[in-house]
């Protein structure tokens, strides 16, 4: 059993490691394949390309370089990243919407919206796996103006990768439904061992057997079968679960007898709220109706975050094969410093909500600038380091002097930005504790066609300049930063106070139940999925959790 109301400086930076351990798991395992593909030299079958290029075998054939291997890894990966984060709805939907049938005790609104999540993910991940590939020569080999020999290592490797977008998209259900059910250990261990087979796969294909890269992508696909099977029969044993305590009653004499640690009034079991759209003879189409227009609400900001990601890897692309590989290094510690700084972020958005919900302006106040410091520092710390070790870093993602001389000029965008960076990061899940999404969305909109846009543009048409590409993107975090900085000290802060101690039940989330939820159990964070921004609308739920309960 744990205090809900704990917001010491150290407990806030246990939250904050648990979650970002979390959320670098899988960018971690991608920095490790990035880092093993770039000493690989693919010994398969290829166009022969100049001798500065290749290495001559004994058969007649040659090797691909790792920049080249890099190169064709990259264009893949982009492309089906972009694919895939445009779809965090499966987590974050998913799990909000759980969170608040499971909190009126309606085990069967839980498991119908855990069916509903699986099959839209499934059906989602088969249609989006078909588009790819009908399109994979202009999405994939055009787009990026790939060079000969590159182009020929991507069809071998495209396809087994498709074939792993599918189960990505069930373990993204599938980890809505662990969250939203609060399983959050088992939801953890999932994820690390997900990620550790990824790199373990990559390393053993690649940097053991020295198979070509189409082999790789059949050593992930191998792995992420099982993992799928092991996520599924997670959530299937969560739904079981809940479906035993609705049927004992656990679930709705749940909080009784416990006591408010503010008010001391013991805390009574959470009624149905009106309008809810699944009860006990609730009307399935309302349910999908419901989950859909929930995930759309979502999806515009995923799809701008994401374009400003593939605009990169294109436009690296059209500037050469080395600078495409140095973009795969530079984005991946970019991300990788993201994650970590996003378990601030996590906290911000669990303890947050439940302190705007309850008006306690004070203790919200707190939060954000003991939270803020927590960013900054990690900010700084990561540029020190970036500025520092900059030429080891390097010669831990790659032996080729062409892609380390491409790394060295966007060099100082990534050390430099780095504070920014973990501010706007961390803001993010601060403006999303006041439920802010269409601010938040429309920031988007502005920054990404009035700065990001047009930077890129006239870098990459005009200058034809790397690190001008890179400068757009910081530029786009830069105005993030400074709007959501506004937000938080000028309008969510100053309102709360006006606020005061209100408990009006329109401004509670189920970002609320869910921070009651996650802090009630000793494990790490529920927003354990390795996704970028896990936050639920502003009007999933209205009924909070009690301050503190049993571990489910």
């Amino acid at each position: 059993m744990l205090n809900t109301r704990n917001e010491s400086f150290v407990r806030l930076l246990l939250l904050s490691a648990q979650a970002a351990v979390s959320e670098a798991a899988l960018p971690i395992a991608t920095l490790v394949a990035v880092g093993v593909l770039g000493h690989h030299h693919d010994p398969g079958h290829k166009p022969s390309p100049p001798p500065s290029a290749a290495v001559a075998s004994s058969t007649g054939t040659t090797t691909a370089t790792p920049s080249e291997v890099v190169a064709a890894f990259a264009a893949v990966e982009a492309v089906l990243t972009f694919v895939a984060n445009i779809t965090n709805f499966l987590v974050v939907v998913t799990m909000a919407q759980l969170t608040k049938a499971r909190s009126h005790g309606d085990a069967r609104a839980v498991r119908l919206r855990g069916l509903l999540a699986l099959g839209v993910a499934g059906g989602l991940g088969v249609t989006l796996a078909g588009v790819v590939y009908a399109l994979r020569t202009p999405l994939v080999q055009e787009l990026y103006a790939l060079s000969p020999a590159v182009r020929h290592l991507v069809p071998p490797y495209l396809p087994w990768r498709l074939g792993c977008l599918p189960l990505l998209f069930v373990q993204r259900a599938c980890a809505g439904i662990l969250g939203g059910c609060h399983r959050l250990g088992m939801l953890t261990v999932l994820q690390v061992l997900n990620a550790a087979a990824y790199a373990l796969a990559v390393y053993v294909a690649a940097g053991v057997l020295h198979k070509p890269l189409s082999h790789v992508g059949a050593a992930i696909f191998a792995t992420q079968v099982p993992s799928t099977l092991a996520f599924l029969l997670g959530a299937a044993k969560a739904l079981r679960s809940e479906q035993r305590d609705a049927t004992s009653g656990k679930n709705s004499s749940k909080g009784k007898g416990k006591h408010d640690s503010d008010t001391g009034r013991p805390d009574q079991a959470p009624e149905p709220a009106a309008g809810t759209a699944t009860t006990r003879r609730g009307c399935c189409p309302a349910v999908v109706v419901e989950y859909l227009s929930k995930s759309g609400d979502l999806v515009v900001r995923s799809v701008l975050l994401q374009a400003t990601v593939f605009a990169l890897s294109i436009g690296a692309g059209h500037l050469g094969t080395h600078t495409l590989a140095a973009h795969q290094v530079l984005i991946q510690l970019w991300m990788v410093t993201s994650y970590v700084v996003d378990g601030t972020a996590d906290v911000a958005t669990m303890v947050g909500a439940h302190l705007v919900a309850r008006g306690d302006g004070v203790r919200m106040r707190r939060l954000t600038w003991r939270l803020g410091l927590v960013a900054g520092v990690t900010g700084a710390v990561a540029s020190i380091v970036f500025f520092a070790a900059e030429a080891p870093i390097q010669r831990l993602f790659t032996s080729d002097m062409a892609v380390r001389h491409a790394l060295a000029e966007a060099w100082p965008v990534l050390a430099g930005f780095q504070l920014v960076n973990a501010l706007v990061f961390f803001l993010d899940g601060a403006v999303f504790a006041f439920q802010a999404f269409s601010f938040v969305r429309n920031v988007m909109l502005v920054g990404f066609f009035v700065l990001f846009l047009p930077a890129f543009l006239a870098a990459l048409l005009h200058w034809h300049a790397w690190l001008g590409l890179w400068i757009a993107k910081g530029l786009l975090n830069s105005w993030r930063c400074g709007t959501a900085m506004a937000y938080v000290l000028a309008i969510g802060l100053p309102g709360l106070s006006r606020r005061g101690g209100s408990e009006d039940k329109t401004v509670t989330s189920v970002a609320t139940d869910a921070a009651a939820a996650t802090l009630a159990a000793p494990a790490p964070s529920v927003f354990a999925t390795g996704i970028q921004q896990h936050h639920g609308d502003d009007d999933m739920g209205t009924e909070k959790q009690p301050l503190l309960t049993e571990p489910p």
